[in-house]
């Protein structure tokens, strides 16, 4: 097993949902949570385990959440954004499933096999020639060599690198020619800040840049929505789809259900990675794309149909399998004689249900107890009945709860959830909230996992 350290993307939008992802890709390559020992520490065992850091911040969102929903919690625990850590220690067997996590995850933005790590680069030096002689030989001694040099929460300044080499002359003076293009090995020297104002280092990691985002480039631009042949009102966000499919572990040969299918964004998602789509909605304008689909206005104009095949077409996707039905009267044979113990088939349900605002008329229509609270009461446990009956053991439900900006809507929000999502089946695994531009209300990203029976 080796330790290696992932720089992760300060995406504002999904920043609560890093440790979610990270945790979720490791299991799918056959790494428990406690073996992978995500922390900021090196050490495991320094303060990786405190749920409380020395700011009285919680040490991770889901803890904060976790001990939101079990009524330990009133006040806003959670780390600022502005003061986040986004680098990460976790243990994998090899390098190369490092790698393999990297090249999945849409949040890392670098892996890293870091060397040491320290305050100053005096005690960065004394280290590495102490304990990393070897990782000087194999990787810097007559070998090609660049530095990627970066500072995080402040300004990287490109002039102080070569201070800083100099500094450190007693091993780059060992290394071959320096070679820009095509390196052997890239150094990676960066500088944690407080933040931009305070110009507090925090940190300064070092280490061989195994793969940086910023080189090989974001694969999952290729489905963005700009580009995307046919939108609808409420297309799920490109970058969010892809960290919900990550969440539910989707792999190749993945029965993966979207009850809300809408155009088929998730399943989009889910088809690149293998899965075995199926996908169902009430509205049969949605699936048919009438007066609902249209046509990307970023593209030149086109007669192409409309409806939510189309984009399969045009990525060279298998055809998911599309149904037309009211979840309260579902058609599947596990939910309609759950007594009979109908085996479990699907390994992931990812959806966003249409709440509130965002389809009214259609949530009026299927289910007719209201609006506001009672309709997102409804439809959660429409999706909690479906995980209960369909998924198989260590399957995941992922989806979108609908919660204001408010602090005190959120605890109430939050609390409510817990007492729904309170199934003897299923296990809430992760939530993080993703806030919505313009003050409007965030949504809840709420992955939970089928119990295996016995346990």
């Amino acid at each position: 097993m080796v330790r290696v350290l992932f720089w992760m993307c300060m995406n504002y939008e999904y920043n609560e949902l890093i440790d979610a992802e990270l945790e979720s890709l490791a299991e799918l390559y056959g790494i428990s949570s406690k073996e992978l020992c995500l922390s900021h520490y090196y050490d495991c065992s320094s303060g990786a385990s405190a749920e409380i850091d020395e700011n009285g911040y919680y040490s991770s969102f889901n803890d904060y959440y976790a001990a939101l929903l079990r009524g330990e919690e009133v006040a806003d625990r959670r780390v600022p954004k502005n003061e986040q850590n986004v680098f990460y220690y976790a243990t994998v067997p090899s390098i190369e499933v490092a790698i393999e996590i990297f090249n999945r995850c849409i949040q890392i933005k670098a892996l890293i096999d870091l060397w040491t790590e320290g305050q100053t680069y005096p005690e960065i030096l004394n280290k590495i020639k102490k304990n990393h002689e070897n990782d000087v030989v194999n990787k810097l001694v007559g070998k090609r060599w660049c530095v990627k040099f970066s500072c995080f929460n402040a300004k990287s300044d490109a002039s102080r690198l070569v201070s800083i080499l100099q500094g450190m002359s007693e091993i780059f003076d060992r290394a071959g020619a320096v070679d820009l293009k095509n390196p052997e090995t890239r150094i990676a020297i960066i500088e944690r800040y407080k933040d931009d104002a305070s110009k507090e280092l925090r940190t300064i990691y070092f280490g061989e840049c195994i793969r940086d985002r910023d080189d090989i480039g974001c694969w999952w631009n290729q489905y963005s929505l700009s580009t995307r042949p046919i939108l609808a009102p409420t297309t799920l966000e490109n970058v969010l789809a892809f960290i919900m499919v990550n969440l539910a572990k989707v792999k190749t040969g993945s029965v993966v259900l979207d009850p809300f299918v809408g155009s088929g964004g998730s399943l989009i998602t889910a088809s690149h990675f293998g899965g075995i789509c199926f996908g169902s909605d009430i509205d049969m304008r949605v699936l048919k794309g009438w007066a609902v689909g249209y046509h990307n206005l970023n593209l030149p104009p086109s007669d192409i149909p409309t409806h939510v095949y189309t984009n399969f077409k045009h990525y060279g996707m298998p055809m998911p399998e599309m149904l037309r039905f009211d979840n309260r009267y579902s058609v599947w044979r596990s939910m309609a004689h759950p007594r009979q113990h109908s085996k479990e088939w699907v390994d992931a349900i990812i959806t966003d249900p249409p709440y509130g605002i965002r389809a009214s008329a259609k949530n009026h229509r299927l289910f007719n107890h209201g609006s506001g609270d009672d309709v997102v009461e409804c439809l959660i446990n429409a999706l909690l009945d479906l995980g209960e009956a369909m998924l198989v053991p260590q399957g995941r439900l992922v989806f979108l709860l609908p919660t204001k900006n408010d602090r005190s809507d959120k605890l109430c929000r939050l609390q409510t959830t817990l007492h729904i999502l309170n199934r003897p089946k299923l296990q809430v695994r992760h939530l993080g909230l993703q806030p919505l531009t313009g003050g409007t209300p965030s949504f809840q990203s709420n992955t939970i996992q089928q119990v295996p029976q016995g346990l």
